[in-house]
């Protein structure tokens, strides 16, 4: 299997070297503007047929309110040494400018971004599958940098797809993978050291495309259960890796009722193996989701294990224990879109709930001058809360091309957030959007605040 995998991917590569791929039309956006600064991250490839689904990770297959939906494009299929081959590609540059005045401060910048993907899949029979998708990114990439990779041109996804007596699916290589139903408190932020966790391990599986994945997923009816390792691949040179490098993770996804119920749980490399700095706290967690009255209503709560023996005295010290669980997340929100008639309206709001054990004992000197434990002060744990809020409209104007949408984002223990109102005007020129937007972010530190206003024009051509 070794060999035939290296020939299909030679393949791939020399045919997305040589060949020509026809440009497609660009095609009506149907749904929401985004009201955020996010990247389109590569979708999932088209499937040659049905039997991708079953292979996708996301028990969420809905798009936010907020994301623009690209057209299909066409595709190239063509015959390389007797193996069939499917390529696509999408091209996004940004190009424009803002001016910024945070508090007495007046400043102003340009803005020019190039994401462009090149995505493809060969499936010489029903059993087995490649896919993949090289990246240029414009100016450079963290994510890239992160991965030690070239900057300008990386490899961002290689895994193949197996299916084991049409009953057992598996996947192994380099692919990004989702858990969870969460939409806005999950971000993606390419930064390992600068990141927002809380929001970011909504996705158990956050950095599982810079490590390389073995998957096994059994489905039974509509659930199933998934079974997952991950190895990041940076060992000391002449270290043999071995299980505290790994990285080990599983879920359990159950329909029932109208209802899906997920129970899931990571560990991170060890804190005494060789990716010691990649080391976290493991994490178990559980989430709900279910229609009601047309609105998707979803939570999900997780909690950061420090010792499973000393777990069971998280409820003896009355919640404040920190030798035991490190940190306690609840997130939930609801989501709708209606779009029977124009113009579409969409909302998605979340709130986010953290709570951060943290014993803290009052000390006092015995006689012989050593520190003795005193009584508990139980006002050290302490609460994070905030809230994010997402409303749009499409199909607005005489041409049904116009878009609105308004972000909000507030912590409540912070006192900060930020205001992002946003209008697009799809195919102001072909294959080119113009985007124009407003921010105002607050804080106890400012004292008017931070304002940008910026208006840029989003090229994109599926081909």
């Amino acid at each position: 299997m070794s060999c035939t995998i290296k020939k299909v991917f030679m393949a791939a590569l020399v045919a997305a070297l040589f060949v020509s791929v026809p440009c497609a039309q660009n095609a009506d956006s149907a749904d929401m503007g985004s009201s955020g600064d996010v990247e389109d991250e590569t979708a999932d490839f088209a499937s040659i047929d049905n039997i991708d689904d079953l292979f996708s990770e996301e028990s969420d297959l809905e798009e936010p309110v907020t994301t623009s939906e690209s057209s299909d494009g066409s595709s190239t299929s063509i015959s390389f040494l007797s193996i069939p081959l499917e390529m696509k590609g999408s091209l996004a540059a940004e190009v424009g400018a803002a001016l910024l005045w945070e508090d007495h401060f007046p400043s102003g910048t340009a803005y020019f971004d190039l994401t462009n993907y090149l995505n493809f899949i060969t499936r010489p029979d029903k059993y087995i599958a490649l896919k993949g998708s090289l990246k240029t990114s414009i100016p450079d990439s963290t994510e890239a940098d992160n991965d030690n990779q070239n900057q300008y041109f990386y490899l961002y996804e290689l895994y193949f797809d197996y299916i084991m007596a049409n009953r057992v699916y598996i996947t192994a290589g380099k692919k990004k993978s989702t858990w969870g139903c969460i939409r806005l408190f999950c971000s993606d932020d390419s930064s390992d050291e600068t990141r927002d966790d809380d929001a970011l391990y909504t996705n158990p599986l956050y950095d599982s495309r810079y490590n390389i994945s073995g998957i096994i997923k059994v489905p039974f009816g509509p659930s199933s259960i998934t079974m997952l390792t991950m190895y990041r691949g940076y060992s000391d040179v002449g270290t043999t890796p071995s299980y505290r490098d790994l990285s080990f993770a599983g879920n359990a996804e159950f329909v029932f009722w109208g209802t899906y119920l997920g129970l899931f749980a990571r560990s991170f490399p060890s804190s005494s193996g060789t990716l010691a700095r990649y080391y976290r706290n493991p994490i178990i967690g559980a989430e709900l989701k279910r229609s009601f009255f047309g609105f998707d209503v979803y939570g999900q709560g997780q909690c950061y294990i420090v010792s499973m023996e000393r777990l069971r005295k998280f409820w003896e010290k009355d919640l404040y224990s920190s030798d035991s669980v490190s940190k306690l997340i609840f997130t939930g929100g609801f989501y709708k879109l209606w779009d029977s008639d124009y113009p579409y309206v969409g909302v998605n709001a979340e709130f986010q709930g953290i709570y951060y054990p943290n014993d803290f004992y009052d000390h006092s000197y015995s006689d012989d001058g050593e520190w003795i434990e005193g009584e508990m002060l139980h006002e050290s744990g302490y609460f994070t809360k905030r809230v994010i809020v997402d409303f749009g409209l499409s199909k607005l104007g005489r041409d049904k091309n116009l878009k609105f949408g308004l972000q909000w984002s507030h912590d409540f223990t912070a006192v900060s957030g930020y205001l992002k109102p946003v209008v697009i005007v799809s195919r102001a020129f072909p294959h080119c959007d113009w985007r124009t937007g407003f921010k105002w972010e607050y804080d106890k530190s400012y004292d008017y605040g931070k304002f940008t206003f910026g208006s840029y024009l989003r090229f994109s051509l599926d081909y």
